[in-house]
């Protein structure tokens, strides 16, 4: 009997936690949709480290999960999480964690860039006149990369890709970015040696798109 309530209690907590996992990434997704998605976007793309926010989510509502289960269940392998004090602390990380999800997000528009903040909600405003340089290739798994440098030292990855406008292929986006900072003459480093790996699972058009975004260089006086 106990392994049973054991078995279960696993599955139920294994259950919810990819539940609200998955929710709050549908959830912050439309948020920044509905927020950050302005009729001059381009594209939008999460902060790193998104990701590690995620794990940390992740723990936190686990401990909640399993708090909740033992005074559920009553199991006693429980008993030392069983602390209103360390249930609060897990609570406010986790809400701690969603804001930060939502706010720790990058704009790209025609004609600037917005990088948001946890620490600045409201958002710092860059004209691409302060893009000190970009770097873009393949990695040697054959992943195509594509960073801005700013003036500043923050570095924007294009492939941490949140939103596009109208639904289009990032490539594309990324083109069309490419092109007006080649214009501005921003100093522009490429590393071409795994680029036929980034190809291997492109239809067409994208690789197309892809190897006109490498070929157009540029170099300052």
């Amino acid at each position: 009997m106990k392994l049973f309530r054991w078995i279960m209690s696993g599955i139920i907590f294994l259950i919810f936690t990819i539940i609200c996992t998955f929710l709050l990434f549908i959830i912050t997704q439309y948020y920044h949709e509905r927020l950050y998605g302005r009729d001059n976007y381009l594209m939008w793309t999460f902060n790193e480290p998104y990701v590690n926010l995620y794990i940390i989510y992740i723990v936190s509502l686990s401990y909640c999960l399993v708090s909740l289960l033992k005074r559920r269940f009553r199991l006693k392998w429980l008993s030392l999480l069983n602390s209103k004090r360390k249930l609060l602390v897990a609570i406010v990380i986790n809400a701690t964690i969603i804001y930060g999800l939502t706010t720790n997000v990058t704009i790209l528009t025609d004609n600037e860039i917005i990088d948001y903040h946890p620490l600045k909600p409201m958002g710092q405003r860059y004209p691409y006149h302060d893009v000190d340089k970009i770097n873009l290739g393949a990695s040697r798994k054959g992943h195509f990369y594509y960073r801005i440098t700013l003036m500043n030292g923050k570095t924007i990855n294009l492939n941490s890709v949140g939103g596009v406008k109208d639904d289009q292929h990032p490539f594309f986006i990324i083109e069309q970015l490419d092109n007006s900072l080649v214009q501005l003459l921003v100093n522009k480093q490429v590393d071409s040696k795994y680029l036929a790996r980034a190809e291997l699972d492109l239809a067409k058009p994208y690789s197309d798109s892809m190897w006109r975004i490498f070929n157009r260089t540029t170099t300052k006086d």
